[in-house]
């Protein structure tokens, strides 16, 4: 965990660099202030490596698999970050920007460490699946499994984001969008699915915890059913934004 708390941590002084950024700085891109993307992200990077190093706190002291995960995560959400404000502080796009070589270069890279970060999460699943901490309630475990098992799926459907070079689906991104997130309010927006599959991690071990704690008769079929739910609203999102229609 050495790795991971000060790559957690290092997120909040750079979300309050951000807002400043966004108080003082009134550069737009693509319709916002240049520094949302970051100040976005940031917070997003914070939540989720503070879960991940939740779940692996839940195995014993110096688990060299848990640490393994937790120095890759690490790694590639520190680059992440590091260049998304980069290109942030630039004024251009960090993602699907291959507008020069230095740009084309930066989101390469990217995705190289995004890569190896969606492979610290399958060995994170891996070991929750076949190798389970013993001491977890049935619920809690069943919805960090199945959390885990959503945010690869909110990954990999960063897929139809590359295919296209955009995030916008039948219209060039930009234009209106909904405070903060800015997703589209006239066109289909692959980002909504996406950070519904990525906050999986949260919903369902929070689905299971609540389980646990009201003491529900079947834990394991009852998170099942609520990550099957979680999964078919994620389908829907994404099958409504590849049809180029708004989420409102």
């Amino acid at each position: 965990m050495r790795w991971l708390t000060p790559v957690m941590w290092a997120q909040l002084p750079l979300a309050l660099v951000a807002l400043v950024g966004l108080a003082f700085d009134s550069r737009e891109l693509l319709g916002v202030n240049v520094w949302l993307k970051p100040l976005k992200f940031e917070i997003s990077t914070f939540i989720f490596l503070l879960t991940l190093g939740w779940m692996i706190r839940f195995y014993p002291a110096g688990f060299r698999p848990g640490e393994r995960v937790a120095k890759m995560a690490a790694v590639a959400m520190a680059v992440e970050i590091a260049l998304v404000v980069l290109q942030g502080a630039r004024g251009v796009r960090s993602h699907f920007n291959d507008s020069t070589p230095f740009d084309g270069a930066v989101f390469t890279v990217m995705g190289l460490f995004i890569l190896l970060n969606s492979l610290a999460v399958a060995k994170m699943a891996w070991l929750y699946w076949t190798a389970p901490p013993a001491t977890l309630a049935p619920g809690l475990l069943w919805g960090i499994r199945w959390g885990l098992m959503l945010l690869l799926a909110g990954s990999m459907e960063a897929g139809p984001m590359l295919a296209r070079l955009a995030h916008t689906v039948g219209a060039a991104d930009g234009g209106a969008g909904l405070p903060m997130v800015n997703w589209s309010l006239a066109h289909g927006d692959l980002r909504v699915a996406h950070a519904l599959g990525l906050h999986g991690m949260q919903a369902l071990p929070l689905a299971g915890w609540l389980v646990d704690r009201w003491r529900l008769a079947r834990p394991a079929a009852l998170v099942s059913g609520a990550a099957v739910a979680y999964t078919g609203l994620f389908l829907l999102l994404l099958r409504q934004a590849l049809a180029g229609r708004p989420v409102l």
